[in-house]
């Protein structure tokens, strides 16, 4: 696997145990990125939310990281398959979440600490760290010791990737399934990604727009995926008129949900659980497909 050495890697620009200054996000980083690469706030936003939550690091001060054992295993050739199947395996998967994660990656790390950094997806936009080049740094090292200690290094990282990976028209146009295609690869589409990075974007929006109005922000959510998901096409204004109800009933129909209430948890746990993305998005009904 390449950089081999933890000295070439720069492994020693990692803060102790991942601990570093941990600071916050300064005020305006995101009006300043979205004016660097000529987009919306609100579509920068939208990845912060979807791939960590709003934030990138846990309460503990160390980022937030997921660790994949699978490209563990393509990194290492597949030697610790035998000495450590639940870090090394060909298959996704395994995941614990939170500070677990930092556990998963410490049984790799000890049998090969830069493959096992490089394995990992870290910060607010979870970049990976065998990505780090794209990411604007030469050493994996030098990106997770950046990361540890700021997290504009870590929005500054999601922007050079952004560049990296030729997706700033896709981000300036909002074309989700581009992006979710570009940013986590074709994979995506199986769990629903684009519809969450669509649903994510139209709640910023609403929650900018009407910051109190929480059945609005949970009604511009569901709107934004049954368009992808093909029921619309739907504005996404947040208020649940006889089309976006029309849908509702529609989807509710298609996929056996039987609670009494149109927009209740049953409805949000089907749109977003499992509901698969097939390429190309399916046409919406009476109208075109909104990622054409």
């Amino acid at each position: 696997m390449p950089l081999q050495d933890p000295a070439h890697a720069a492994l020693n620009l990692i803060p102790a145990d991942f601990r570093g200054r941990a600071r916050a996000r300064s005020s305006g980083i995101f009006d300043g990125l979205a004016d660097e690469l000529k987009c919306e706030v609100a579509a920068i936003q939208t990845f912060v939310m979807v791939e960590a939550g709003g934030a990138g690091f846990m309460k503990d001060g160390r980022p937030k990281i997921l660790f994949e054992r699978h490209r563990f295993r393509k990194l290492t050739g597949g030697r610790f398959d035998r000495v450590n199947g639940s870090v090394s395996n060909a298959s996704p998967g395994g995941y614990l979440g939170g500070a677990a994660e930092y556990s998963r990656m410490g049984e790799a790390y000890a049998l090969d600490p830069v493959a096992a950094v490089m394995s990992a997806s870290w910060g607010c936009a979870q970049i990976m760290g065998e990505r780090h080049e794209m990411a604007g740094y030469v050493l994996p090292g030098a990106m997770i010791g950046a990361f540890c200690d700021y997290e504009d290094a870590q929005l500054h990282g999601f922007a050079n990737f952004i560049r990296s990976a030729g997706l700033q028209p896709a981000l300036q146009d909002k074309a989700w399934l581009r992006l979710s295609d570009g940013y986590n690869g074709k994979g995506g589409r199986a769990n629903g990604y684009p519809a969450k990075l669509a649903a994510t974007y139209a709640r910023q929006l609403a929650v900018a727009h009407d910051p109190d109005n929480t059945e609005r922000h949970d009604i511009v959510e569901i709107q934004a995926m049954l368009n992808l998901l093909g029921y619309g096409p739907l504005a996404v204004d947040g208020w649940f008129g006889a089309k976006s109800r029309a849908a509702a009933y529609l989807y509710r129909q298609d996929h056996n949900l039987t609670g009494l209430s149109m927009l209740g948890p049953d409805m949000r746990a089907a749109l977003y659980e499992g509901i698969p993305v097939p390429p190309p998005l399916p046409a919406a009904r009476g109208g075109p497909n909104p990622e054409a």
